[in-house]
């Protein structure tokens, strides 16, 4: 993602009274920010959702492709591939809080929000990172260079996929080793994981395919 959105404690209180009150107002924006990954200007950019307008850029040591909004607490996390940082914002003072240089190249929050992780840049590993403390806590080899992955609903598993090699795997982070590996016919470009966690969707740009794998046995 390379924006999400975050509201203001002011926002989720107005949208509580409103929901118990069922009043009918008219509201001229969301009362919240937008965090936007500013890659030319090496920032995030934080846009106030009620005013419509940019209000800060808050600079990294790098261009960030990538934010991702905490689930419960006030912070969104960027990542910056080329300094292989993850950087987290305090979405209350829209500033810098704390980073960590991991290889990071993309990054997904696990279930809970306790931790979150990291693809490395060579996407050859699995860094796991705390999302408090912001220390490394675990460290996760892949069968095969990934083009994309995706946690499992649970956070136990990892779906990868290679790209135009179509191999494909489930990583069991627990055990820290494939749960299975088999290839598809063509490329697997992209992966998801079925809201159940049951299936796996392997998509091919190409050839605009869609295999669907077993995510218990392959």
């Amino acid at each position: 993602n390379r924006a999400v959105l975050k509201p203001t404690r002011r926002g989720l209180l107005l949208g509580a009274v409103a929901t118990v009150a069922c009043r009918r107002r008219k509201v001229a924006g969301f009362e919240g920010y937008a965090f936007v990954a500013n890659s030319a200007g090496q920032a995030v950019a934080v846009v106030d959702l009620g005013a419509f307008a940019t209000i800060r850029h808050i600079r990294l040591d790098a261009h960030p492709v990538h934010v991702l909004s905490h689930p419960s607490r006030p912070a969104v996390y960027a990542v910056t591939p080329a300094s292989g940082a993850i950087h987290r914002i305090d979405t209350d003072t829209l500033q810098l809080d704390g980073s960590v240089r991991c290889g990071a190249a993309s990054i997904e929050m696990a279930p809970g929000g306790e931790s979150m992780w990291a693809l490395t840049r060579n996407a050859r590993r699995l860094v796991r990172v705390d999302a408090h403390s912001l220390k490394r806590s675990d460290d996760v080899p892949l069968p095969f260079a990934a083009e994309s992955w995706c946690l499992s609903p649970d956070g136990r598993f990892a779906a990868v996929v290679s790209g135009i090699s179509g191999e494909i795997s489930a990583v069991d982070l627990e055990a820290h080793k494939p749960a299975f590996r088999l290839s598809a016919r063509g490329s697997a470009d992209m992966v998801l994981f079925r809201s159940d966690g049951r299936q796996l969707l392997v998509g091919n740009r190409v050839g605009r395919a869609l295999t669907i794998v077993d995510a218990a046995t392959g």
